[in-house]
């Protein structure tokens, strides 16, 4: 079994899932999130088989690059470059007030999967941890991604409302699929759930909420 998390918290939860179906999991990660599951969660490895990443890795076809980047006041997180062929896509749903260093691996990119808690954010930026749909225009400004999608959206946030953004951003949604061309590099095909339809070029499927199978 293979999985995802933004957060470690939901672990234990799918640790328990794997106790049930009698698999193991596999948890892919930089060795220092690795060490801090271990130390929270120390009965987890009954049922979870812990990957170190390191610098990269290999999975599937994609080159994947891990990179640290500021959390805010949450402290750091990770987020994760993708590389196969001609296609550069990067996933980074939890950071804000990113540095030079940091936004040098979110240039040349077909995709940016974005974290953005709100439209706009009026809190302290000293409290926040996540960039708001605003701030990440501006960044997607500097960076000039073909196409970015915007995640991790809080519940003061109206899908329905015609938010004022360029026509290569958009929000994600239950169901969203980005399909992406290999041999033809330009613009991801992203649909909704069974509406999906896809390029003459051959194409790789990503769900939004499950980065690896």
């Amino acid at each position: 079994m293979h999985a995802h998390f933004d957060h470690i918290g939901g672990l234990p939860e799918w640790a328990d899932a794997c106790r049930w179906t009698g698999k193991k999991g596999h948890v892919y990660a930089p060795v220092e999130v690795l060490q801090d599951i271990m130390k929270q969660f120390p009965w987890l490895d009954n049922h979870l088989i812990y990957h170190d990443i390191g610098q990269s890795i290999d999975f599937l076809g994609w080159h994947i690059q891990p990179f640290k980047v500021c959390h805010g006041k949450n402290g750091f997180s990770y987020a994760y470059r993708f590389i196969k062929q001609r296609f550069n896509w990067v996933y980074c749903p939890d950071s804000i007030h990113l540095k030079d260093k940091e936004k040098a691996f979110l240039f040349d990119l077909q995709l940016l999967v974005l974290g953005t808690s709100f439209y706009r954010e009026d809190a302290d930026p000293k409290t926040r941890s996540v960039y708001d749909m605003v701030e990440a225009l501006q960044l997607i400004d500097e960076i000039h991604p073909v196409q970015a999608v915007f995640t991790h959206m809080s519940h003061g946030v109206d899908i329905t409302h015609p938010y004022l953004l360029p026509a290569n951003v958009m929000l994600a949604k239950t169901g969203m699929e980005v399909h992406i061309s290999l041999r033809c590099p330009g613009p991801a095909n992203i649909t909704i759930g069974k509406e999906s339809t896809l390029r003459s070029c051959p194409s790789f499927s990503i769900p939004t909420k499950q980065l690896c199978r």
